[in-house]
């Protein structure tokens, strides 16, 4: 018995410590578009692993016939019951504790090697000249907007200019993100805690008075 309480011990020892490590240590996904095909691939522990296009294994997997069901004798209707209703304070509370977790997990996220190459052409070279214009100004615009929710790390945003259409290689893009667990878990726990403190106790159930007695 004393023996097998110690496997059991170091076993159980052994999966929490495999479970922080999990939650510690980052988790990153690798994405590239590349002539309309878009690959995704996870690093998990150093080790690529990847998710998108599927695995030829995967593929070959015919789906399960669905076996005709018997029709089921029809079950009496239940009377709804009214969900409660949440007052404006817990709305409020409710708001801003979702609001924090988001504004936290954001800013967790970290999106780095970013490269993005974009041929534009148009019908003539005043036309494309335009274009690109604009394809920068929006491409400015995004950049800084995406700035200010993630950790955002750009190596390369280009806007190539084709103005005798023989570019064929399309919109190139690639970036890496990643983050760590343990930080989303966090985050979640703090948003939680806020939401608690911030809900306000319900209010107890009056009781009408008992009858005098002799009535």
């Amino acid at each position: 018995m004393h023996i097998l309480l110690n496997v059991l011990g170091w076993t159980l020892l052994a999966l929490l410590a495999l479970l922080a490590l999990v939650l510690v240590l980052p988790v990153r996904a690798e994405l590239e578009y590349r002539e309309g095909a878009l690959s995704v691939r996870a690093r998990i522990f150093g080790l690529p692993l990847r998710i998108y296009p599927f695995p030829e294994r995967l593929k070959k997997r015919r789906p399960k016939q669905k076996q005709p069901q018997k029709e089921a004798a029809p079950r009496p209707k239940k009377k709804k019951k009214r969900a409660p209703r949440l007052e404006t304070e817990e709305i409020q509370a409710f708001l801003g504790a979702a609001g924090t977790f988001m504004r936290r997990m954001y800013r967790m996220i970290h999106i780095t090697d970013v490269i993005l190459i974009l041929p534009v052409h148009r019908e003539d070279a005043a036309q494309t000249a335009l274009a690109c214009g604009r394809a920068e100004a929006w491409l400015a615009g995004m950049t800084a907007l995406l700035q200010n929710y993630f950790d955002l790390h750009i190596v390369q945003l280009r806007v190539l200019p084709d103005f005798t259409n023989e570019i064929t290689a399309g919109v190139y893009l690639s970036c890496g993100i990643g983050a760590r667990p343990v930080a989303f878990a966090a985050a979640g726990i703090h948003a939680l805690i806020r939401l608690l403190r911030q809900v306000p106790p319900a209010a107890p159930k009056q009781t009408p008075p008992a009858p005098p007695a002799g009535t």
